[in-house]
């Protein structure tokens, strides 16, 4: 059997605790605030890039918790355990060359780690 990489790089590693921390619905919520798009939207099965890279950052994210299996993650849009994969990788792979999208998981992520720390 293929044992998947559990290899999440994090642009900040310190914020990694934050989101071990973290609830499905926190990591989720603050994304979705981020990004400017409802949980329908998200979970609609459109092609718009904006939508898409939401839906990746929230993988990639939820991915972060070593007790979170990606079977569990790939429930949450109705997606195979495939998908959840591959958007965790294509956001790690554009996270070392996209500015953009780094700042917007640190932005993410932070919020998220500050919330948990003022609990």
């Amino acid at each position: 059997m293929h044992k998947n990489r559990r290899l999440t790089r994090l642009p900040d590693e310190s914020l990694r605790e934050g989101l071990v921390m973290a609830t499905q619905d926190q990591i989720v919520s603050e994304t979705l605030s981020e990004a400017g798009f409802t949980l329908d939207q998200v979970k609609n099965k459109t092609r718009a890039n904006k939508i898409i890279m939401t839906r990746h950052i929230i993988h990639y994210l939820l991915s972060v918790n070593p007790d979170r299996s990606f079977e569990s993650i790939r429930f949450l849009f109705m997606k195979d355990h495939a998908t959840v994969v591959h958007s965790r990788n294509v956001i790690e792979d554009l996270i070392e060359s996209n500015r953009e999208l780094k700042l917007k998981v640190i932005t993410i992520s932070t919020k998220i780690r500050n919330q948990n720390k003022q609990s």
